[in-house]
């Protein structure tokens, strides 16, 4: 009966060790994925990826997630169509691609584990972030050289993305990647 018993007490605590070690591993998989996925759409954007016969601009759109999910928002790779015609730009004095159009309709495949969920969006730059409470948010890489442009916003500095595994609020379980908008560096922390 006591070697019973110590086997129980001792399959109980690796179980709680196992799950606790599943968890953080899946959410640092999910957010080694999230930046390798970004990564490879900006270099389909710069190496002028075509479907059809067009060329198209790569990026993510972040959209307030309804009230049955678990996030606060949810994510989809996307596409544009781009236009490869120059037009001079009288500001930078300058011939520039006139460049990435309206979004596409159909949505990319984007994967992720769906008990990753993106917790919130923050932007700003140094220690000085605010969180992102609009409904929708999108960037998108820019052909030739596959730069950072946020659409249809004003926002410059940082966007770090929040995930989290599950609902829970467990820090361990919690992983940011941080999308640098003037340079295009993608750093998980």
């Amino acid at each position: 009966m006591i070697v019973m018993f110590i086997i129980a007490v001792l399959v109980t605590l690796s179980v709680g060790g196992y799950t606790a070690y599943r968890k953080a591993a899946l959410i640092d998989l999910n957010a080694d994925l999230l930046v390798s996925q970004i990564d490879e759409m900006r270099d389909k954007t710069i190496h002028g990826t075509q479907f059809g016969d067009s060329l198209k601009c790569f990026g993510l759109k972040f959209s307030k997630a309804d009230s049955d999910s678990e996030g606060l928002y949810e994510m989809m790779a996307v596409s544009y169509g781009f236009t490869d015609r120059k037009v001079w730009n009288p500001v930078s004095q300058k011939w520039e691609y006139e460049g990435c159009g309206v979004e596409d309709v159909t949505p990319l495949i984007f994967e992720m584990d769906p008990m990753v969920n993106v917790e919130s969006i923050e932007i700003g730059e140094g220690s000085n972030f605010t969180e992102f409470t609009a409904d929708n948010l999108a960037f998108r890489f820019v052909p030739p050289d596959g730069n950072i442009e946020v659409v249809g916003q004003g926002i410059g500095g940082n966007i770090l993305v929040k995930l989290r595994y599950g609902n829970g609020v467990d820090q361990r379980y919690s992983r940011t990647v941080s999308i640098d908008l003037t340079t295009g560096k993608i750093v998980k922390n």
